[in-house]
């Protein structure tokens, strides 16, 4: 191996560990999410999402009638599902006030 081709190896072997540390440093590759800009985790489903068959009921006496429009849902099922709504709500501002940072 000649003189130029050792340098040219030594200089990407440094860029790719300069690359490996900034990456690191800024959050990238780790799973501790410490970077300078946060991960959120989606909320958790809700029964009315994950099972709805189970949560909305019809609300006429006989299940099987076709023509009822109308379904009925438990109170706390319609709590969940709406507090549920305002938690992702929420993650997606956060989200969308850190791309507005990164875009700056």
């Amino acid at each position: 191996m000649n003189l130029s081709a050792k340098k040219t190896l030594r200089q990407i072997v440094r860029l790719t560990v300069l690359a490996i540390i900034l990456s690191a440093h800024l959050g990238c590759g780790t799973t501790s999410g410490n970077g300078p800009y946060k991960v959120f985790k989606r909320p958790t489903l809700p029964r009315a999402i994950t099972e709805p068959h189970k949560v909305f009921l019809r609300c006429d006496d006989n299940p099987k009638a076709v023509e009822s429009m109308y379904y009925c849902i438990d109170g706390s099922h319609l709590e969940e599902l709406r507090e549920w709504v305002i938690r992702v709500q929420s993650v997606l501002n956060k989200h969308e006030r850190q791309i507005e940072v990164i875009n700056e």
